[in-house]
């Protein structure tokens, strides 16, 4: 057998062998990269500081997410991407032969670095599709697309083939081995939550600590791989299930995207309520409610009763009002326009609303239309609005960008990769219009400052209440929570107000103003916020995009100041 190297040999022949030199490594990466984030305030990434030193194949999906924030184009992705595949093959190929037994014959550091080599060139192009989905995530706010890539990453990962460590390319790892990984999964998660709640002095123990729970399991890792009996048989069942797993989210998870976005309705419809009857009750008094739907829905026209019989709610129309001052009906592609030109129309029917009936308005909105309502309130300094309820609100949009198509900028890497899966939804789904272009998705990433933290903030003069599926607490990460009062219910995102319970406690509040309490939920909420923390894509720095106009200290994502003073505006462009 090949010659170790004298300085790796010595150490294995310590009192611990390669234990010293293994702890050395998973422990001191998660402290420097926790010492730099700390020094530069980033606290939305520290979460990620103990994933540097993971067990492969997690330490790559770390590090791709970084690349796919920070490279600007073709050029910079590719020197970065090398220097990820440079780095991480050496340092991996260090751990493993650090936690190889003392009582197993070690392959020489040449034969290990090469399985390396190999190895993350192919964990790289298997886990870029879940890192551009935690990208999109931090984009669009879509706790759907988080969630995917968190189960995507874990599969992957399963059933990697152990040939970083044992040279086998063809079997799939031991169960031992696989439950190794999983609980390699679950400790990050534990990880990222402690961090999340973690006053800043402790952090950096916490990422100390972590990476000593990482030499654990590379050591343990290690010594699974190489104690399979027996082959599994003369099929490659690495490369099958790994191809299955790609092909069942990257193929099957655009699908079930673009038919959900592609059958949504605005509400459930009254049955028999005409338009000169509405009017009717509106004159006559009765709370007018505008319902601002999110993203891909439609509209057909008519009245609907969102909150249940005897509450006639207003929908906003993504394409304005007709001659009678009445919501035209629209399809879902209306619904891709600029948050600003959505914006003026919710004023339009706002200011009519009041006009005919003489009160403020209640606003209540969902997903896409809390960034519209927020548009709203930032650009109209006196909205006549008395209420505003969101529901499934886009948390933190924005947290990371990508540039038009064509154009060098920071994400330029993620951007490409998101285009690719987006088309891939189209075509399987033709009715699903949408791409990562359209002008809804663009007016976020320009005005980014205004916001990435804006759901969270109360509407000037409104008295504003959130109601959060307990899914959405994946986007939210360390920071202040909402400064508004908020509640969280199990559900999913843009389903809350389907159901009846819910109707009803909204109807209470506008009738009492009493927020409905579930303790219970609001732990749970606090707790999956922080465990999935862990998988975010890194937040790119508002002060790094000039046309941002943004100061550091204004930065949610470094903990600068949150909801700021608006700076109204009549720009509807």
């Amino acid at each position: 057998m090949t010659a170790q190297p004298a300085g790796l040999d010595r150490i294995r022949r310590g009192p611990l062998g390669g234990r010293w030199l293994l702890a050395a490594l998973c422990i001191a990466a998660p402290i420097v990269e926790a010492l730099i984030l700390q020094s530069l305030s980033y606290v939305s990434a520290l979460p990620l500081a103990p994933q540097v030193s993971a067990p492969a194949p997690f330490g790559v999906f770390h590090d791709l997410r970084w690349v796919f924030t920070y490279a600007a184009f073709w050029p910079s992705a590719l020197w970065e991407l090398v220097a990820l595949w440079l780095f991480r093959s050496v340092f991996d190929a260090l751990i493993v032969g650090a936690a190889w037994p003392e009582e197993a014959g070690r392959p020489s550091f040449g034969t290990m670095w090469g399985r390396s080599v190999v190895y993350t060139a192919l964990a790289i192009v298997v886990m870029s599709p879940w890192a551009a989905f935690s990208f999109a995530a931090s984009v669009v706010s879509f706790g759907w697309f988080l969630l995917g890539a968190i189960v995507a990453a874990l599969l992957t990962a399963l059933v990697m083939p152990p040939a970083l460590i044992s040279g086998a390319w063809r079997r799939l790892a031991s169960w031992r081995a696989m439950a190794l990984l999983a609980a390699t999964w679950l400790a990050l998660m534990i990880a990222a939550l402690a961090i999340t709640f973690s006053p800043p002095w402790i952090t950096v123990i916490v990422a100390a600590a972590a990476g000593g729970i990482n030499a654990l399991l590379w050591r343990r890792l290690v010594r699974s791989a190489l104690a399979i009996d027996a082959p599994r048989g003369a099929v490659p069942t690495a490369p099958i299930a790994l191809g299955a797993v790609v092909v069942i989210f990257v193929a099957g998870g655009g699908y079930v995207y673009g038919w959900l976005r592609t059958n949504r309705t605005v509400a459930s419809p009254s049955s028999a309520q005409s338009s000169a009857a509405e009017n009717a009750a509106l004159q006559a008094g009765e709370q007018p409610v505008v319902f601002v739907n999110g993203f891909g829905s439609r509209y057909d026209g008519q009245p609907h009763q969102l909150l249940g019989p005897g509450l006639v709610t207003w929908t906003f129309s993504y394409a304005g009002l007709d001659a009678q001052g009445r919501p035209r009906p629209y399809a879902p592609e209306e619904t891709y326009q600029s948050l600003a030109r959505s914006a003026h129309l919710l004023s339009i029917e706002v200011d009519h609303l009041h006009e005919l009936t003489g009160k403020a308005v209640v606003v209540i909105a969902e997903s896409e239309g809390t960034m519209v309502t927020a548009t709203y309130f930032a650009t109209d300094a006196h909205p006549p609005v008395s209420i505003y309820i969101q529901s499934s609100p886009l948390m933190r949009p924005v947290m990371t960008a990508y540039p038009p198509a064509g154009q060098a900028g920071f994400g330029w890497t993620a951007g490409w990769e998101v285009r690719e899966l987006m088309q891939l939804a189209r075509m399987e789904t033709p009715a699903f219009k949408a791409n990562p272009d359209i002008p809804f998705v663009r007016s976020l990433l320009t005005h980014a400052p205004r916001y990435r933290d804006q759901a969270l903030c109360p509407a000037p003069g409104v008295r504003s209440y959130m109601f959060v599926p307990v899914e959405e607490a994946v986007m939210v990460g360390p920071g202040p929570l909402a400064r508004i009062p908020w509640v969280a219910l199990p559900g999913w995102h843009a389903t809350l107000l389907r159901r009846g319970a819910v109707q009803q406690d909204v109807r209470r509040l506008l009738k009492t103003g009493d927020l409905p309490n579930r303790p219970a939920w609001r732990f749970l909420f606090q707790i999956l916020r922080g465990g999935a923390s862990a998988w975010h894509a890194p937040a790119l720095p508002l002060s790094l995009q000039p046309a941002w106009h943004a100061a550091a200290a204004e930065d949610p994502a470094f903990g600068g100041s949150t909801c700021p003073t608006p700076q109204y505006s009549s720009n509807m462009r």
